[in-house]
């Protein structure tokens, strides 16, 4: 079970289950760009990512793969959020 995301400046997202001292898992994508923020879905299912890249991603946590990709924002993505149905999502930039 993931109850624990983390981001670093190597593009590196690592998912941890805290009754352990390791990641459970990796999930690449961002490298070499900082990323800048994870957050959970409210389903718990998925992961969105937000990067200096100038983009965000959304990552399905069972198969570990990126789901989507929005790209063309005009700087560095600095936060995501999610309406509390999970329907909508937000991003600031700057």
């Amino acid at each position: 079970m993931i109850n624990l995301a983390s981001s670093s400046f190597d593009g590196s997202i690592k998912l941890w289950n805290l009754q352990s001292d390791e990641p459970i898992a990796e999930i690449e994508g961002h490298a070499p760009f900082r990323v800048s923020k994870v957050k959970f879905h409210p389903f718990g299912r998925f992961l969105t990512t937000a990067c200096y890249d100038h983009s965000w991603r959304l990552w399905d946590l069972e198969t570990r793969e990126e789901i989507l990709r929005q790209e063309g924002h005009s700087k560095a993505v600095h936060d995501i959020t999610f309406q509390c149905d999970g329907s909508l999502s937000a991003t600031a930039y700057g």
